[in-house]
């Protein structure tokens, strides 16, 4: 009787302890349930927002670089440009000046020519029609070259182009060129006393 009795009474014990036990899973399953409400989320949806705004960062990223690497490229063929432009700027001035100090010391060279006091004979006046449609005279002494003629013209008209020429319209027409190596040394003995020589470009 008392054998039975104690198991009775363990057998009740142990069905609390069970009930228990049950009731303790019950309410860790109840709150793993309700847990993603507490946390703002399942812990797997975070991840995945996580995820997502993290590739949203790394694209906005991307194209951010792409932009400005376009930016530096784009910056850096403007200013290849420039430094072109200035080069080509710098250049033709230095020509210029270059040209300028050229003609000048040419002019210099050639002095004002032979004075009214000069034997007529060794004399030759020559009026010269330039490209600009500028007129200039100038007394040769007959011994010179008609490389001065050239040296005289090239310091005073700009607009004209190596090689250029003179033409004498007067017939027999003559036509000196500044190419013609041949005519340099020749003398202005060959011109009449007084002669017009027509200044122009050489056509190509």
């Amino acid at each position: 009787m008392k054998q039975r009795l104690e198991k009775e009474l363990e057998k009740e014990h142990n069905e609390i302890v069970l009930k228990e036990i049950l009731e303790t899973k019950a309410s860790i399953s109840s709150f793993e349930l309700n847990a993603p409400h507490t946390l703002q989320g399942n812990p797997l949806e975070i991840n995945n927002d996580n995820d997502s705004s993290s590739e949203l960062k790394r694209e906005e990223y991307l194209k951010s670089r792409k932009l400005r690497e376009e930016q530096e490229k784009e910056f850096q063929r403007l200013m290849e440009e420039d430094a072109k432009k200035e080069e080509t700027i710098r250049r033709r001035n230095n020509q210029k000046v270059a040209e300028k100090e050229r003609k000048k010391n040419l002019s210099e060279k050639l002095g004002d020519g032979v004075g009214l006091n000069h034997p007529k004979e060794q004399t030759r006046i020559v009026q010269f029609r330039l490209l600009n449609g500028e007129k200039l005279e100038r007394r040769f002494n007959s011994k010179s070259t008609i490389q001065e003629l050239f040296d005289f013209v090239d310091a005073n008209d700009e607009n004209l182009v190596r090689p250029f020429q003179l033409i004498n319209p007067i017939p027999p027409k003559k036509i000196f060129r500044s190419d013609q190596e041949e005519l340099k040394g020749k003398t202005l003995e060959q011109l009449d006393q007084r002669t017009l020589l027509i200044a122009e470009n050489i056509e190509s």
